[in-house]
């Protein structure tokens, strides 16, 4: 049996490699492989004109007929995964559009007073806690759900009432 490993050179870093340390794409009905390694890509990537090509591809993707595909098959699954979340989310929705909410955007954001952007579900997403929310922009509603410190409900009322806005808090009719 014949062992021999296909190997490549990388354009970028000139090292030889096998092509397992190439990303590989379809072309043609062939398999090709990238010009650089994947170490290599993954550099570029973390670049501002990379993440800024990265954008642009990503956007690109997501604008094509395949890509619309994909996510719809994400949110589908998404929605299936988390029934309470999207469930939390239509009856804001339907808060709003019946106007038993005012639009976040028309109120600031409950930790740093900019515009607000969204609606975050501070308690959770259990029934009860469906119309309990707060606005906040889109900066502090990232922070939010990326840091590691756990945010909680009087965490919000404290910086609420030194601005004197109350947090949101209406029962489901």
């Amino acid at each position: 049996m014949d062992t021999t490993i296909i190997t490549k050179q990388c354009s970028k870093c000139k090292q030889i490699l096998p092509v397992s340390e190439f990303w590989q794409y379809p072309k043609r009905n062939k398999y090709h492989y990238s010009s650089w390694c994947k170490e290599c890509t993954k550099e570029y990537r973390r670049t501002d004109k990379g993440k800024k090509i990265n954008r642009r591809t990503a956007k690109k993707f997501a604008q094509s007929k395949r890509g619309k595909e994909y996510n719809n098959q994400w949110s589908k699954q998404n929605r299936k995964n988390h029934p309470n979340k999207a469930l939390a989310r239509s009856t804001i929705s339907n808060a709003t559009r019946d106007g038993k909410l005012p639009r976040a955007k028309t109120l600031s954001c409950q930790m740093c007073n900019k515009p607000a952007h969204t609606y975050h579900h501070h308690l959770g997403y259990a029934q009860e806690h469906w119309l309990d929310v707060i606005p906040l922009c889109k900066n502090c509603h990232y922070i939010i759900h990326h840091s590691t410190t756990t945010h909680s409900k009087e965490s919000f009322q404290t910086k609420s009432t030194l601005r004197e806005a109350p947090v949101l808090t209406l029962g489901i009719p």
